[in-house]
């Protein structure tokens, strides 16, 4: 997966070479698509394209229309249909049975900075967010030059008015006249990139790490052990923490933290468990069998810590979804799609198995 730290990394890059681009953002979708509103691309000059937004039935199509941007330095609205037969006279023959309009917005620093600076701020702004925001995206304009395309960066209430209610999980296209211009507003709720602590620098936390980065999860790493816990040793960690022994059972962590205890230390761990079961945590991976956990969470309230009932629905041990994981990557894969399906709310089953269809495969990038 292509993750918004990439896009903002490679508008940047394309900013210090020169190069041109375009950044592709689904802002409406009807029946079954690949991907939800909200979701993004970056097409750039040379013909790299990052990031899916159709499961690849439109990219390529999408590369001819970034160049019309680049044209004219507007933004286009291309509209796919795949619910049709006709699709099929496309070469594409998608069959999701859903429609999407995609809304190009050219970065072209040489002839508009200003456009081309609000961009690489605003994907910047996305993969750095700590708390939820609302962001607002002028993609269509009567008058750019009063209300030039892109998106909103000023923090003015007067953006937000007379709004209809969005959620991260329903964007919204909405139209309005401000002093006499008539604009085409996406507005969506911009959510912060879960959190993942992995407490364990081993060698079968290295593959979860990069799991977790590559979907798009800030990780930290957190060990006690210098020659462990090395950017070197996980270069795709957001974080890297080295503790003292003594330190884990009174580590402060985000409440609202996805956490994997692999430490591979049974006292360690029951002083993480000590610290971290109290806790409000939104998922808590404990590896190790059963029986081993249980005799943790013994030690720990024989030492007087509280643990209520209701904490430990948030707590998974053994770890991880029961796919007959045998390997340090099979194990990883098993973990971060568990810590997934908990944080969607899902129960990890196969999709032939839900009842109805969902309305998407994919979810916003």
């Amino acid at each position: 997966m292509t993750t918004i730290h990439d896009f903002a990394t490679t508008l940047e890059y394309c900013a210090d070479h020169g190069l041109r681009a375009a950044v592709a953002v689904v802002v409406e979708t009807d029946g079954s698509v690949y991907r939800r509103a909200g979701a993004r691309s970056v097409i750039t000059e040379d013909g790299q394209i990052l990031g899916v937004i159709s499961g690849g039935c439109a990219e390529q199509d999408l590369l001819e229309h970034a160049k019309e941007t680049w044209q004219t330095g507007q933004t286009l609205q291309a509209q796919y249909d795949f619910r049709s037969p006709d699709d099929l006279l496309w070469g594409m023959g998608a069959g999701c049975n859903g429609a999407l309009t995609v809304c190009l917005i050219p970065f072209d620093p040489s002839t508009n900075p200003e456009l081309a600076d609000r961009l690489q701020a605003d994907l910047r702004q996305r993969a750095d967010a700590c708390e939820p925001y609302v962001c607002v995206t002028i993609v269509q304009s009567s008058d750019p030059n009063a209300w030039p395309i892109g998106p909103v960066t000023a923090t003015d209430v007067f953006y937000l008015q007379d709004l209809p209610e969005v959620s991260a999980a329903k964007p919204l296209l909405v139209r309005r006249t401000w002093a006499g211009t008539d604009v085409q507003l996406f507005v969506e709720v911009v959510s912060p990139r879960p959190r993942l602590v992995v407490f364990g620098a081993g060698e079968d936390a290295r593959p979860l790490v990069h799991f977790a980065a590559a979907a798009d999860w800030h990780v930290t790493v957190v060990d006690h052990r210098v020659e462990f816990a090395s950017s070197t040793r996980f270069p795709e960690a957001a974080a890297i923490r080295v503790v003292r022994r003594d330190e884990y059972a009174s580590l402060d962590l985000d409440d609202a933290a996805f956490a994997v205890v692999m430490m591979h230390n049974y006292h360690l761990d029951r002083d993480l468990l000590q610290n971290l079961l109290p806790r409000p945590l939104s998922y808590l991976g404990v590896l190790g069998p059963r029986s081993r956990f249980d005799g943790l969470l013994q030690e720990v309230r024989a030492a007087g810590v509280a643990v209520e009932a209701a904490s430990l629905t948030k707590v998974h041990s053994p770890v991880g979804l029961d796919i007959g994981a045998q390997t340090p990557e099979e194990i990883a894969l098993s973990v971060i799609a568990e810590a997934m399906a908990r944080r969607r709310a899902r129960t990890g089953r196969s999709l032939r198995e839900r009842v109805g269809t969902a309305d998407v495969q994919g979810a916003p990038t």
